[in-house]
């Protein structure tokens, strides 16, 4: 028999388990983070911004501010309708054509009530009124519309040159009340101040429509 030329037969070595490395032990601050968040995730949805509380937020008006803004305006607005009173009744001496002089009457009469209206404003909250004379007398200036000699032109001007110069006087004199009303609506706070305000636009605005409407006649 011929002797196995095969080895001895190989003996597998047994298995060695490896050795247990401990996982990294997370410190609890991050662990409460991390759950944190993943309970905020889960309460939100779809949309975390709905539970962030809202970054804007409103500041209140500073009531000395507010007030102080209420008493100018009532007493730029005082001066201003004296001084269109003091227009108007110039126009009524100098100005031939009738719808000139009916345009004249109608701010005339608006200008006469509005001018009671917030020196009754003044009166009300202590502040003292502007002292205004009569309306006849337009002295020597309108601040910011005419000055001494423009003033002293269109006193001297025959009746066709008065009425144009008037009329492009007067709209620019009440886009000044347009301006001043727009301020006290945007940043005042006397709710009777702000009434006169916005009766004042209402009123003034449909004038500038007449006075144009006038103006291409």
């Amino acid at each position: 028999m011929r002797a196995s030329t095969r080895g001895p037969s190989a003996v597998p070595a047994p298995a060695v388990p490896a050795p247990a490395v401990p996982a990294p032990a997370v410190p609890a601050p991050v662990v409460a983070v991390l759950v944190a968040a993943s309970l905020l995730a889960g309460c939100g949805g779809a949309s975390g911004a709905a539970s962030a509380p809202a970054a804007a937020t409103s500041v209140a008006a500073d009531p000395a501010a507010t007030r102080q803004q209420d008493v100018a305006f009532a007493t730029a607005l005082a001066e201003h309708h004296h001084q269109t009173l003091q227009l108007v009744g110039l126009a009524a001496e100098k100005a031939g054509r009738t719808e000139v002089l009916d345009l004249a009457g109608r701010v005339q009469t608006a200008s006469d009530a509005g001018l009671r209206e917030v020196q009754a404003l003044l009166e009300g909250w202590g502040e003292p009124v502007p002292h205004i004379e009569g309306h006849t007398d337009l002295g020597d200036s309108i601040p910011g519309v005419l000055d001494a000699e423009a003033l002293a032109a269109l006193r001297a001007s025959e009746a066709g040159a008065f009425e144009t110069t008037f009329l492009a006087t007067l709209a620019t004199h009440q886009a000044k009340a347009v301006a001043l009303a727009e301020r006290q609506v945007a940043s005042g706070g006397d709710p009777e101040a702000l009434r006169v305000a916005a009766a004042t636009l209402e009123e003034t605005k449909a004038q500038l429509v007449d006075l144009a409407a006038v103006r291409g006649g």
